[in-house]
């Protein structure tokens, strides 16, 4: 082996392993995040205590707003580690960690080792990622099978005759993920890769029809259970879940929803040079790809470059903007990255413009770490406060009293905690049982304080 793929195969594996200790580290410490990641939690202590996927509930609360992919391997997850935080995280982890792999793979499959090489450490600069995959959230499940089915479409468009079946089922595996792990938002991956593929070779396109369609039959078919165990079903998933946002309207979101720009001004301080250089080179490689010699190259980098552009200009229409809407573009970003600067690279003879480019990516992953580093919860520690009220209140609560509280979102995070459920009420006054556990932020009789929350035990 000579020196120069000894070093790239260190650089690899070392960003592998880099990346996987930003992931895991303290992963099980802390305590979960009050809104989200409750709600998380809860979904899944369902399916782990009653094995249905039908009728997700929260604290008692139905609540079918998400396919229960992730709640699923939470509730996997819970019997092998326990019913924990890291437990409660560990799916969302492994599925961050597999979409650095699976770069990887993408990145040594068509470019080779030597430009495989920095990809997991470019990708470790997106932040938003390292902290997505500390927290129990369908976002890594999305990116994941987002990246896999591209790169399936992308392995596909290497081979000469297109005789790559088992290309398309990856392709159906990864749109399987996207759907059943997020929803709706899924299917467009479906229409783009068939737009895309039509319109360079439509018999291609029809070979990729049927495997879309398989992707789309399991949660169909969860979908009409559904549906016929919660009637107004359609209704919150569809309307409430997906097309109000296109149109959210909200004074907390106002700066968001009167710029329409947003996402392109988010890509500096989420991915620094990376996310603008992956929209500029590509336009710069493309320019120069006429000889016939790069129609492979051209077909892919078009095909990378059509998912960032139009995804992005979807997202953007959406009224309801938060970050982790770009997420799955990150590892597309590299990959775009890396194969225009590869192509131009190979345009350049002089040594010393090589050796300038080599510095430039230097540059790029520094400043890309720095920003992770920046924002880096070393423990994934969001709500100590409502931890330590529901262990408090697991004290008073022996015997199973029934436990109440006026906060609903405090109920979901209790409700992990106690793994029971945490009655809502408006007015402790309102209570018909005998001997009860009140939590709130105002002041009882009998109450002791503890972290601004007012415990009381009620003997009626």
């Amino acid at each position: 082996m000579n020196v120069k793929k000894y070093v790239c195969l260190v650089l690899l594996f070392g960003g592998l392993l880099f990346s996987a200790v930003l992931i895991f580290l303290n992963l099980g410490n802390g305590s979960i995040d009050l809104w989200d990641e409750s709600i998380t939690a809860g979904r899944s202590l369902y399916v782990y205590n009653t094995h249905s996927l039908i009728n997700l509930e929260v604290n008692g609360e139905i609540t079918p707003r998400k396919p229960p992919l992730i709640y699923v391997l939470n509730a996997v997850s819970f019997s092998i580690f326990g019913i924990n935080e890291f437990g409660l995280r560990f799916p969302s982890a492994l599925f961050g960690l597999l979409c650095f792999c699976m770069l990887v793979i993408g990145a040594y499959r068509i470019s080779g080792i030597t430009w495989a090489s920095p990809a997991p450490w470019l990708l470790a600069g997106s932040s938003i990622l390292i902290n997505a995959s500390r927290e129990a959230l369908t976002d890594t499940v999305f990116v994941c099978g987002f990246l896999c089915a591209s790169l399936a479409v992308l392995f596909e468009l290497m081979e000469e005759n297109h005789n790559g079946k088992k290309w398309r089922w990856f392709y159906a595996s990864g749109v399987f993920v996207v759907l059943f792990g997020k929803g709706p938002v899924g299917l467009f991956l479906i229409l783009y890769a068939l737009f895309f593929l039509f319109f360079i070779d439509r018999r291609l396109a029809l070979k990729y029809l049927i495997p879309s369609i398989a992707a789309c039959v399991p949660l169909a078919i969860w979908m009409l259970m559904q549906s016929h165990a919660f009637p107004d079903f359609l209704r919150v998933f569809i309307k409430e879940e997906y097309l109000e946002r296109m149109n959210y309207k909200s004074d907390f979101l106002s700066d968001h929803i009167s710029h329409p720009l947003w996402y392109f001004n988010r890509l500096w301080p989420l991915f620094k040079f990376v996310g603008y250089s992956s929209l500029i080179l590509p336009v710069i490689s493309l320019f120069m790809m006429k000889s016939p010699e790069y129609v492979k190259d051209r077909k892919r980098i078009l095909f990378l470059f059509g998912i960032v552009v139009t995804y992005l200009l979807f997202i953007s229409i959406v009224a309801h903007k938060q970050s982790r809407y770009i997420l799955p573009l990150f590892p597309i970003f590299v990959l775009l990255f890396l194969f225009s600067a590869q192509f131009l690279f190979s345009l350049i003879q002089q040594k010393t413009l090589h050796h300038a480019m080599g510095l430039a990516f230097a540059v790029f992953i520094i400043a890309g770490l720095h920003t992770t580093y920046s924002g880096y919860e070393f423990i994934p520690d969001y709500q100590p406060d409502q931890k330590a009220i529901s262990l408090k209140v697991s004290q008073y609560a022996e015997g199973m009293l029934p436990v109440y509280t006026d906060i609903k979102r405090l109920a979901t995070t209790m409700h992990f905690y106690l793994k029971r459920p945490v009655f809502v009420v408006s007015d402790f006054r309102d209570i018909s049982a005998g001997n009860y556990v009140y939590v709130s932020k105002e002041p009882l009789y009998n109450s002791a304080e503890y972290k601004g929350y007012y415990i009381s035990v009620v003997r009626k």
